[in-house]
């Protein structure tokens, strides 16, 4: 945008020129949008993870361009096959990626989402047998997903900024943001 004001009181850029600077600066924002999103879902999974007792190694997003993010080392055939109350949470962990991004990127849309809702419903499908119990235990889960996220808001939005300013975090680097954000919250 400075380039442009700076052409533009020079009076030397075409409304060619203008255009395509405001097309790059209109791309740029969308894909710094996308991966706010992106920090935003998986430091919503990561939180989660760590507060229900899911077990992960690491947490990453993609350092420049891409919007892809993953959290590294979680074993869902552990958490599916333990109990009903164990895959509730393995549920929990899967809809705050999608809860983070509702409550800190109002509008952002990230590709996880509906991958993560085709894994709960999976892994529901194996625990719940009857329809209604089916449904009812997705959006309880749904609920205390955001619920967990609102709970830990600062908590998430510190680990998305982390994300953001480095790209990857190991579980200890969660750890110690977590307890940061629980001093200075005073949970």
């Amino acid at each position: 945008m400075q380039a442009f004001l700076c052409f533009l009181q020079n009076g030397i850029v075409t409304m060619r020129q203008a255009t395509s600077l405001r097309v790059e600066e209109s791309i740029d924002e969308r894909v710094e949008a996308r991966r706010r999103a992106t920090a935003a879902h998986e430091a919503g999974h990561a939180v989660a993870a760590r507060i229900l007792g899911i077990a992960f190694s690491g947490v990453s997003i993609a350092v420049e361009g891409d919007s892809a993010g993953r959290v590294a080392g979680v074993r869902s055939s552990e958490a599916v096959t333990r109990c009903p109350e164990a895959t509730e949470d393995y549920l929990v962990y899967l809809y705050a990626g999608a809860a983070a991004v509702r409550e800190l990127c109002a509008g952002a849309v990230v590709t996880g989402a509906s991958e993560d809702e085709l894994r709960a419903q999976q892994a529901a499908g194996f625990v719940v047998r009857k329809p209604g119990e089916y449904r009812a235990c997705l959006e309880r889960a749904r609920e205390r997903a955001r619920e967990l996220v609102r709970a830990r808001r600062q908590a998430v939005e510190a680990v998305a900024s982390a994300l953001l300013s480095v790209g990857e975090l190991s579980l200890d680097e969660v750890d110690r943001i977590l307890a940061q954000a629980s001093v200075s919250s005073g949970a």
